[in-house]
């Protein structure tokens, strides 16, 4: 998993915009998540399409990359680059909530 972690960032911060609004996060199913060296945001999630783990990093490009993560922490399918912060929340519903 460290091939996915580039920088430091607020991961509290990046959080806090997760859960704006609370009601789409809450159709995650988040049920714990935790911070990785301060490079990532490790999210147990139970969604409709992704039922595992999320893990949101920062780029060294000041995007965000979104992995989903198996059972294992192995990746599942390409992670998805290049996502400024206003998409964030859109982009992670679109992976593990929606079609």
């Amino acid at each position: 998993m460290e091939h996915l972690l580039q920088r430091e960032f607020d991961v509290n911060e990046t959080h806090k915009v997760l859960q704006s609004p609370i009601n789409i996060y809450w159709c995650w199913g988040v049920a714990s998540y935790g911070h990785i060296e301060h490079k990532g945001l490790l999210l147990k999630v139970n969604g409709f399409l992704h039922k595992d783990y999320l893990l949101i990093s920062l780029g060294w490009d000041d995007t965000y990359i979104v992995s989903l993560l198996d059972s294992k922490l192995q990746v599942v399918g390409e992670p998805k680059t290049g996502i400024y912060f206003d998409m964030l929340q859109y982009t992670v519903d679109k992976l593990i909530e929606t079609k």
